[in-house]
């Protein structure tokens, strides 16, 4: 968010608290309020306790938030912060440990960084404990001092959280989500870039399908929507076409709900040979030249990022129909989708 214009991050910022204010822990914890100080936002809580469940929460399902940290705030007074920031970090300081002292500032004082680091250093030098020592490279434990304006925070450890851009601040998309990684895995991605997701989670009858719906609901706070397919997938299993007729059924499904409820957008997490899964290029042809709204594939051409801490296994493929989920199409596919359509559509 932070090359944004002043406004749109200023929208982002009230939105991105809005989310944090809708986790179950925040909503559990009657102490904490959340305000916004100099490019930071602050979670002030009475009880330490609080800490460890919400940012779990946090870190996991709010996208937009970088890290995380459990702070003690301070007066930036320099007095202040030698005195009361070595208080609050003896209790870890160890014989024989390395250490350093990383200094962030912000707005106008009567010292540098630079001072606070070396004279906190002193002081921590000279305790009574055995053996320590200033490592800048690889230390056993880093200080962190974040000074802004009139107040200072600090803190020990970063819990490395989402990233991304607030969810619900680029629009709503419906998303097609089944038991398999790949579709939370879109979805997931999408989330990260602002889009506000309205999930609709097609049954097959997967014996890992749980969950899969537990975890969709922790991650997008929204009432989800299911629809069964697994007397359709039951009744043509048999089909050499059964991934593309499921897939076909499920994109033409969504749009439906799209557009009665003038949703612009479908997510699709179909894509080219990853993760067990394979797209063809007529197939591909075939769904978009049918398609009423725009579909985003954010994974059709395979994800090679950082691998994503997504609390779900993989669960291979969609169904226990098939061991490999293939989205192929054969000469009769237009029967073959009408037939499928009309059977899964008695099923309502």
């Amino acid at each position: 968010m932070g090359v944004k214009s002043r406004r749109t991050r200023s929208r982002m910022v009230r939105q991105l608290s809005y989310n944090i204010e809708q986790t179950q822990s925040f909503q559990a914890c009657s102490s904490c309020k959340i305000t916004s100080y100099r490019n930071r936002l602050v979670i002030w809580s009475e009880n330490v306790t609080d800490w460890a469940p919400l940012a779990k929460e946090i870190s996991e399902t709010v996208s937009g938030v970088s890290s995380l940290s459990l702070a003690i705030v301070l007066d930036s007074n320099k007095e202040t912060i030698i005195c009361k920031a070595y208080n609050s970090i003896k209790d870890e300081l160890r014989p024989e440990i390395s250490f350093a002292v990383r200094v962030r500032r912000e707005g106008k004082h009567s010292y540098s960084s630079r001072d606070i680091a070396r004279e906190l250093g002193s002081k921590i030098l000279e305790s009574n404990i055995l053996n320590l020592r200033v490592d800048l490279e690889r230390p056993d434990l880093e200080i962190f001092l974040d000074i802004r304006g009139s107040l200072a925070f600090i803190y020990t450890r970063i819990l490395s959280a989402m990233d991304g851009i607030p969810s619900k601040v680029q629009g709503k998309a419906i998303m097609i989500l089944k038991p398999h990684y790949n579709s939370l895995l879109a979805a997931f991605l999408m989330k990260k870039r602002g889009v506000e997701i309205i999930p609709v989670f097609f049954e097959t009858g997967h014996e890992l399908e749980k969950i899969f719906q537990d975890y969709t609901q922790k991650l997008f706070f929204q009432k989800m929507r299911k629809r069964s397919i697994q007397s359709s997938l039951e009744r043509f299993k048999d089909s050499k076409s059964l991934c593309f007729l499921c897939q076909a059924f499920c994109e033409a499904y969504c749009q439906e709900i799209a557009i009665n409820e003038n949703i612009g957008t479908i997510i699709s997490p179909t894509c080219f040979k990853f993760n067990k899964e394979t797209i063809s290029l007529p197939a591909l042809e075939f769904l978009e030249s049918t398609s009423k709204l725009p579909v985003l594939r954010p994974i059709q051409f395979g994800y090679f990022g950082e691998s994503l801490k997504l609390e779900v296994p993989d669960s291979g493929t969609c169904c226990r129909y098939r061991s490999t989920l293939e989205i192929l199409i054969s000469n009769d596919i237009k029967e073959a989708t009408k037939k499928f359509f009309d059977f899964s559509r008695k099923q309502d």
